[in-house]
């Protein structure tokens, strides 16, 4: 889906929420990434895509968070910040109260496992925590495998067959915190 050493940013698009988070292409220990750099700011990068979860039901990721995020709530509005969170969402079309996302994130306060419903879009995205400041050691690449059908089915119910976008994004906005982290490449697969 995208390999940042070879296409960079090519095919993502900028949402920007708040002040622009600082992302950069960086060489990071044999690992081209998107690196982010957080200051009271929040944006991110998406990427339209049309996956079909029969086929690709897997998706993975590498990220390492350097500088977390020390305070906050994350089941707030107030707390509602990460330093690393990666976004696969189906798209409702017209039917915009159809569109969900899940949203695999890197949280400061959550226990790694902890599943909550967003802040600001309530049951429509589901926060899921892959990883946490307690648990994970900062400055190390962590791989991600997530199957994302059997996630939509567990959170959303019914039967999701193709994914229409995925994000990254690294936010501070709310805590008003500084935040740093690194995506490596990301791709779905068969198993």
């Amino acid at each position: 889906m995208s390999q940042f050493s070879a296409e960079g940013l090519s095919g993502w698009e900028e949402i920007v929420f708040a002040q622009k988070t600082d992302y950069r292409i960086l060489d990071e220990e044999d690992v081209s990434a998107l690196c982010a750099s957080s200051r009271s700011s929040a944006s991110g990068w998406l990427k339209r895509v049309n996956v079909n979860l029969d086929e690709y039901p897997f998706l993975h990721w590498q990220w390492k968070v350097e500088k977390v995020i020390q305070s906050g709530d994350e089941t707030t509005r107030e707390g509602d910040d990460y330093a690393a969170r990666v976004y696969v969402i189906v798209d409702g079309g017209l039917f915009f109260w159809r569109t969900k996302a899940l949203n695999f994130v890197w949280a400061s306060n959550k226990e790694k496992g902890s599943i909550w419903a967003n802040a600001f879009a309530g049951q429509s995205a589901i926060m899921t925590a892959l990883r946490n400041n307690r648990e994970d050691s900062t400055g190390v690449w962590q791989t991600e495998k997530v199957d994302l059908r059997t996630a939509f089915k567990k959170h959303f119910g019914g039967d999701f067959n193709r994914i229409n976008a995925v994000a990254i994004m690294s936010d501070t906005d709310n805590t008003e915190s500084v935040a740093e982290s690194c995506y490596g490449d990301i791709f779905f697969s068969s198993e």
